[in-house]
């Protein structure tokens, strides 16, 4: 079977997927643990074929932030980085 997802790309393709999910994981965990309110929308638009994000904090109305990527896995890591720039690198 490994033969098979290297030669068809899938095989490395869903490992970085399951390390982006994973590390993604650990920030929204650090996260609960901190008396951190954080909203965190993500959707696909269709028309203009990108990724769009949108982090807002529920303790500050004004503190928000935003983007898109035309790639899933780029979006996720901008959202983990907009996280930690946010509230704070010992997050991750």
């Amino acid at each position: 079977m490994a033969k098979v997802e290297k030669r068809n790309g899938h095989g490395k393709k869903h490992q970085k997927q399951q390390q982006l999910s994973e590390s993604y994981m650990r920030v929204l965990e650090n996260l609960s643990r901190r008396d951190v309110d954080m909203n965190i929308n993500l959707w696909y638009n269709k028309d203009v074929e990108q990724w769009r994000w949108t982090l807002s904090s529920s303790n500050d109305s004004m503190d928000m932030e935003s983007g898109n990527a035309s790639e899933l896995e780029v979006a996720m890591r901008d959202v983990k980085n907009t996280i930690e720039w946010m509230i704070g690198p010992s997050i991750a």
